[in-house]
Formats: structure tokens, C-alpha cells, sequence
């Protein structure tokens, strides 16, 4: 049996397995193909005492004179070693120029976050055997800057504002970047984790969030805290027009973040479960145990005054809110569509031993992912009309993969390959099919400058939206 030597990826460090007597190996995490260098004292081939034979000067003169060759056999025997040549040295040229190539093209980045926001791609990386925080161009796959984040530091959240970038790690603690040069500008040290992106949110120059020791805070953008309050709730919060709002117990609460002081505290009168907002206002879910409903209640976003409520029978029909494409949607096990603006249930939709886990708005129509809650475990997505809910087509999918942008995208993953198909928003005709090479499953994938960059455990491939081509693939300097 041969031995097996334990080698390192020149590339991202990853551990590598060789036979003995091979010059090239790729390494499976990263791609980038390695040189093997043998040991001082080691030749790469080695010939035992049993494989070598005497010939003695009379058995040399027995053998027969060769025939001179004729032309054709010399134009042959010229190709034959050539082609011998050229296997001969082909490991040795690919062993010299492969190594440089990679180092003038730079290491390859494995993503373990991607996030996105107007096209600016920002990327949690590891790489050289760091931690790393980047930009991306989404066109060409290449960093615009990339800083080490020390390996004590530990990601957790990425939050894109308009010229800022913001995360937060395991300790506590948050770091804010200037998103078009990666300096970075400030850090502070809270010492509360945010465990949620919705409490995790740029405000101008600024940053908001809700840490897990329940007190909300606020950065201005000079780094200065003007906002810290204690709140013994689990409520998520939202930012819209400037202001900081918040719910908790039968209160919905506005805050000025300049000064922390409160705009208005309004009591809608039921115990607040969700709160979502747009530029349409502010919506609260809940529930009113003394009546058994679920209650729905639009808010003036400045004043706090109710615009409208609406109410459902049961205290536990809907545990969430969705506000998407002008249309508001409670969700649970069923789906109900309520106009915005007047609160009126617009249809409702349900389907015995099926779960509607995302929902995601487009131009043309509302897109659904559904799980199977009986039996095997079963995926599907529904195109439906946004008021009504009828649907438009279905079509059955692998997981939950599904992004909407100039199309309808999904990844069906497999084995070391993904199929992403891209679908026609109207119809669900399938407009384009490409197979991409991943290390494992896809775990996420964005939208950016018209690419779809989809990422994998070590690996990240970009493709057009418009023809499937690819872009690029791998993140490099």
C-alpha cells in the first residue's frame, strides 16, 4: 500500500492528502493546485535492487542490428518523443508555473458571509489562514479592500448603510468601516451580542441596535453614544424617517436618536408580538387574550395615532408580519393579504399539511416557499397574485433557495454541484439552467449589478442573470 503524506494547502492552509510519488495535487477546499517537494535526502523515483538486470557483452552481440528507420518511421518516432517529452516535463513546467500563477493571481477567499446592499457586496472571508472582512466587486469577483479582523474577532453581524459599514462580534463589541475605503473609523465595546438583523440597523451615519442585555443604543456618526435604555423585552425594533421605534407589552414607543428622548408611547391595547415598518407606516401584531383575536393596527409614524385596526379570531392565527410590495401578510399556517391603507382583508390562503416559510415580493406577482409539515420533508414555490392569493403556477423545489430580482432564481443543490435555474416571473417557464462545481451545499446567494453570486462552503461562482454565463469565480485580490 502506498504512503500517504500529510501536507498543507499552499493557498488557504487546508489539510492535503498526496500518494507518494506524485508532484501535483488540488487541494479540495480551496481549488488551487500544489507542489510537492520532496524531502532533503528523498527522490521522487526509486528503483529497488530487484529491478535491476546484468546483460553480458555476449548476449549484446547476439541481439540483431536494428534496421535504419525510414523517413515516415523517423517523422513517427519524432512525434512519439515528442509527445514522451511532453508528458515527461509536463508535470515539472506545471509543478514551476502553476505555484507562480497562483501567487501573482493571489490566494482565493472562501465566503462565510455575504451580505448586500445597492450593489455594494461585503464579505466576511477566511483566507492565508485569517480571518478577513472585504468589499467585493460584483463584477469581476476581485476585493476592492480587505481587512484582517484578528482571530480573536469574530463576525456575527453585517449591517451595509449609505457610506458606512458596521459589524458586531461574538464579544460584544462593533466596528464601523468607511464602506468605500474599508479605514476603519471606530470601535466600541458595548458588551452586548445582537442576535438578530432586524435589531442591528444603520441610521444615516449612524447605528441602532438592540443588543442581548435588553438596552438599545445609538451611535451618531461621530461615534459618540446619545442613545442607551434598558428594556425588559425581546421585542425587535425598527427604523423608518429618522426615528427609533420600539414595542413592548401593550406599547409601541418612538425615540428621537439624537437626544434619546421619546416622541410618543402609544398603547394599542393588546400584548405587541411583532413590528414591522415601511414608508407607509408603522404595523404592530399581537394579541388579545381577553377577547381571544389576533389584532393587526396601523400607526402615524410621527404622531402615533391609530390609522386603523383590524382583528382575527384565535390568539395564536398569526405569529408574524410581513410587510412587502405595498401589501401587508399575516402569516402562519395559512396567509392572509390586508390592504395597507385601509386594513381590509384582501383573500387568504391555505393548504392542508403545508407550511409557508418565506415570502418574497416581485414585479409581477407574490412568490411563496411552502414545507411539507406531514410525511417526508417536501418543498414548494407558488407564484400568486399579491391581493387575492390565487395562484398563478407551483412547481415543486429541493429547499428553500430562491431569490427574486429580474427573474425567478432557485438552486436545486446536490453533491459537490448545484443546477441554478432561472424562471420567467409570469409563467414559471424556465428561461436558463446552469451547473456550478461547490465544495458541499449553497448556502447563500445575492443579487448585485446584475450577477448572481452564489456562495458555498469554500466556494463562491458568479453567473449572469441575463444568460446563466458565468462571471467569475472564486474572490481574489
Amino acid at each position: 500500500m502506498p504512503e500517504v503524506k500529510a501536507l498543507k494547502c499552499q493557498s488557504c492552509g487546508a489539510p492535503l492528502e498526496a500518494e507518494e510519488g506524485q508532484t501535483m495535487v488540488r487541494c479540495p477546499f480551496c481549488g488551487t493546485m500544489n507542489m510537492i517537494k520532496p524531502e532533503p535526502g528523498e527522490t521522487m523515483i526509486t528503483l529497488g535492487l530487484e529491478e535491476i538486470t546484468e546483460t553480458t557483452l555476449e548476449e549484446i552481440k547476439k541481439v540483431t542490428p536494428p534496421t535504419p528507420p525510414t523517413a515516415a518511421s523517423k517523422a513517427i518516432g519524432g512525434l512519439v518523443l515528442a509527445v514522451i517529452l511532453i508528458g515527461a516535463i509536463g508535470p515539472v513546467v506545471a509543478t514551476i508555473i502553476i505555484p507562480i500563477a497562483s501567487k501573482i493571481r493571489g490566494p482565493n477567499y472562501s465566503p462565510l458571509q455575504v451580505e448586500t446592499r445597492d450593489n455594494n457586496v461585503v464579505a466576511v472571508l477566511y483566507g492565508d489562514s485569517k480571518y478577513h472582512l472585504g468589499r467585493v466587486n460584483p463584477k469581476t469577483g476581485k476585493l476592492i479592500w480587505r481587512k484582517e479582523t484578528g482571530k480573536d474577532y469574530s463576525v456575527r453581524k453585517i449591517a451595509i448603510g449609505e457610506d458606512r459599514l458596521y459589524t458586531s462580534s461574538d464579544d460584544g463589541s462593533v466596528r464601523c468601516y468607511d464602506l468605500k475605503k474599508g479605514d476603519l473609523l471606530r470601535e466600541e465595546n458595548p458588551g452586548a451580542v445582537v442576535y438578530q438583523d432586524r435589531n442591528f440597523v444603520p441610521l444615516g451615519d449612524g447605528l441602532c441596535f438592540l443588543g442581548n442585555d435588553d438596552t438599545l443604543r445609538f451611535f451618531d456618526g461621530d461615534g459618540k453614544q446619545t442613545l442607551r435604555r434598558f428594556y425588559n423585552s425581546w421585542r425587535l425594533l425598527a427604523v423608518q424617517g429618522g426615528a427609533i421605534y420600539l414595542i413592548q407589552d401593550t406599547f409601541v414607543k418612538a425615540i428621537n436618536p439624537e437626544h434619546g428622548k421619546t416622541v410618543f408611547a402609544k398603547s394599542v391595547g393588546f400584548d405587541t408580538r411583532y413590528l414591522r415598518s415601511d414608508e407607509s407606516g408603522i404595523y404592530v401584531l399581537g394579541n388579545a387574550y381577553h377577547t381571544n383575536k389576533t389584532c393587526v393596527v396601523r400607526l402615524d409614524p410621527k404622531t402615533g395615532s391609530v390609522l386603523w385596526q383590524s382583528s382575527y379570531p384565535g390568539t395564536y392565527s398569526y405569529d408574524s408580519l410581513v410587510v412587502t410590495g405595498n401589501r401587508l401578510y399575516l402569516l402562519n399556517d395559512s396567509l392572509i393579504s390586508v390592504n395597507p391603507g385601509s386594513g381590509q382583508n384582501l383573500g387568504k390562503f391555505y393548504e392542508e399539511g403545508w407550511e409557508p416559510l418565506k415570502i418574497m415580493s416581485g414585479e409581477k406577482a407574490l412568490y411563496i416557499i411552502l414545507r411539507r409539515t406531514r410525511g417526508v420533508t417536501a418543498y414548494r414555490l407558488l407564484a400568486m397574485d399579491p391581493g387575492s392569493l390565487a395562484s398563478k403556477w407551483n412547481m415543486e423545489v429541493q429547499d428553500t433557495l430562491v431569490l427574486v430580482g429580474d427573474g425567478v432564481f432557485v438552486v436545486d443543490t446536490g453533491s459537490g454541484k448545484a443546477r441554478v435555474r432561472k424562471l420567467d416571473e409570469e409563467t414559471g417557464k424556465e428561461l436558463w439552467t446552469k451547473k456550478v462545481d461547490v465544495n458541499g451545499s449553497v448556502y447563500h446567494m445575492v443579487l448585485a449589478d446584475g450577477n448572481l453570486i452564489i456562495a458555498g462552503f469554500g466556494t463562491v461562482v458568479s453567473l449572469r442573470t441575463k444568460d446563466g454565463k458565468r462571471a467569475w469565480k472564486g474572490i481574489r485580490k
